[in-house]
């Protein structure tokens, strides 16, 4: 918390006035893997960021098996019994940004980022896309689109592409299908 005031010279000082801020957490050091353990409710684990952006749904943080979505039963991609994120579309999922710290990769002599994902909307013709992106220090480049149905948890990864700051941050951002409606949305749950 910073308090700040005002020299009036011979009249004192003014007021304070407060902020209140959180630093950063200190950059974490790649190679490095999440399995959103510690996440619950809508808070991510520690050092992520969720920030709820002009409505539209938060990620979520889920113990698996995690049942009455779409699809239901849903098991984390490697144990099947911890947690999951994952977006719920029975409304309008935007905006959204499931954030990581930042990470040093400068040990690594190329980088290779990516996530596991699940969709599969057997219910209707709505298909959500999923990105992730990478922090260039001034703007979001893209590196991962992906929209489709599959029962089983695909990997996706990219390369990190040249140009990008050896300690920066990846985002994943769910992007709905403009074609539908939320009662559309409703079958199409990104996990």
């Amino acid at each position: 918390t910073v308090h700040v005031r005002q020299d009036c010279g011979v009249n004192g000082y003014s007021l304070n006035a407060q902020s209140s801020f959180t630093t950063l957490c200190s950059p974490l050091v790649a190679p490095i893997a999440e399995n959103f353990a510690s996440g619950t409710g809508t808070t991510p684990p520690s050092c992520w960021t969720n920030p709820l952006l002009s409505g539209g749904e938060r990620w979520a943080f889920a113990t698996t098996p995690l049942t009455g979505n779409y699809p239901s039963p849903v098991n984390d991609p490697t144990s099947g019994n911890t947690r999951v994120a994952w977006i719920d579309a029975s409304s309008d999922v935007l905006v959204n940004e499931l954030t990581t710290p930042y990470i040093d990769r400068s040990a690594l002599t190329s980088t290779t980022a990516g996530f596991k994902f699940l969709s599969n909307n057997t219910n209707n013709a709505i298909l959500h896309t999923i990105n992730m992106d990478v922090w260039n220090g001034t703007a979001w480049v893209n590196m991962i689109t992906y929209s489709g149905n599959n029962a089983a948890w695909i990997p996706l990864e990219a390369v990190v592409p040249g140009g990008i700051p050896t300690i920066t941050r990846f985002r994943i951002v769910a992007v709905r299908n403009p074609a539908g409606t939320t009662a559309d949305y409703f079958y199409n749950d990104l996990f």
